[in-house]
């Protein structure tokens, strides 16, 4: 594996370094962890309005609920293998440089964390960081 997948940084004005999208980070992510084989998926929490138009052409507005608030960017599980005797479950909040945590999001965590789950949160260094920790990474760079 290689990290030929990272954020790409977008060019700015200003000499400083630019700071990839959560987007970005969000997808070098889950390329990353499809790599490594775990089953995961991007999931979006709170909730959105949308709109559509009735025969007579009238337009009406609903909301749609999405996950709960706190819900991590990234769900999912390790697979059940050699190393991993058991399947373990996997949540990953993503932020970029410089984000933050709200208190649901922290919550979330904590939780899941408590309860045997593997969890990280930040950016795409941050997660190999901890996957580096938690020996998920071990031996692959």
């Amino acid at each position: 594996l290689s990290l030929k997948n990272a954020p790409t940084h977008v060019a700015t004005r200003a000499k400083k370094r630019p700071v990839p999208s959560e987007s970005s980070e969000q997808n070098a992510i889950l390329d990353l962890l499809l790599r490594l084989g775990w089953i995961v998926y991007r999931i979006n929490s709170g909730s959105v309005l949308k709109s559509y138009r009735t025969k007579s052409g009238i337009e009406k507005m609903y909301r749609v609920n999405l996950a709960p608030e706190g819900t991590p960017d990234i769900c999912g599980y390790i697979p059940a293998s050699k190393t991993v005797p058991t399947a373990i479950p996997a949540y990953i909040e993503v932020k970029r440089s410089g984000g933050k945590l709200r208190d649901s999001q922290k919550a979330f965590i904590e939780k899941a964390k408590r309860s045997g789950c593997f969890t990280a949160t930040g950016t795409f260094d941050e997660v190999v960081s901890s996957l580096r920790i938690s020996g998920h990474l071990k031996g692959l760079y």
